[in-house]
């Protein structure tokens, strides 16, 4: 009863509202409100000609009241779900159709990533292995720069101790020569001993060599 005072209020609302006079026309079959229901499916028919629902509860209504005109309506439901079904079936063999070509270009594009992902997979190894000879090369060429500057390193300390050794060595033959000048020519007088090819030979010179010593220099 709710159900048919719901959709009574709808049609009144919207006369021109062909699926509540359908639906209310369903309903008014129900409680064998035969000629009620006539009224309304024969309106929602008029709205939505082509409503299969709409013939298919016309064809009831009227067949409850035993009339000819219900097997033609029931023929003509007959057609239009045949033709609907043949519709209907022509759509799910296109989708169908559409289905396969997309299985077919997902299958190409996962082959094409396949291929993608092995050529970048190979590239990165490459890339690693151009970086860690890189690296080892760096590594060799730092270790050789270590041991080019210990050795400049070691050959600058040797250079200055060999210069500070010379300069020793000249000093002391300054001061023999200042000593040498400042004796008496008639002094025999002993040398510094000084550094020659023999370590620790210790010579003295009579003035005259002194004096020879002295132009030398």
């Amino acid at each position: 009863d709710q159900a048919l005072e719901a959709f009574e209020t709808a049609v009144e609302l919207d006369p021109n509202d062909g699926y509540t006079h359908r639906n209310l026309g369903g309903i008014l079959i129900g409680f064998k409100r035969i000629d009620e229901a006539l009224v309304h499916l024969r309106k929602a028919l008029k709205l939505m000609p082509d409503d299969p629902q709409a013939i298919f509860g016309l064809a009831t209504a009227l067949d409850e009241v035993g009339t000819e005109e219900a097997d033609a309506l029931i023929q003509q439901v007959q057609a239009q779900l045949h033709e609907q079904w043949k519709h209907v079936r022509e759509s799910l063999v296109h989708q169908r159709d559409e289905l396969e070509e997309t299985r077919q270009s997902l299958l190409r594009l996962r082959d094409e990533f396949h291929d993608e992902r092995e050529v970048l997979t190979n590239w990165v190894s490459q890339r690693e292995y151009q970086l860690k000879a890189a690296e080892e090369a760096l590594t060799r060429e730092r270790a050789n720069s270590q041991l080019a500057e210990n050795r400049w390193t070691a050959a600058r300390d040797r250079w200055r101790d060999e210069k500070i050794e010379a300069e020793n060595i000249i000093r002391g033959l300054l001061l023999q020569l200042e000593i040498m000048a400042s004796v008496p020519p008639d002094i025999s007088y002993p040398s510094a001993p000084f550094q020659s090819g023999h370590s620790g030979e210790v010579s003295s010179l009579n003035p005259d060599e002194y004096g020879q010593l002295v132009n030398a220099a």
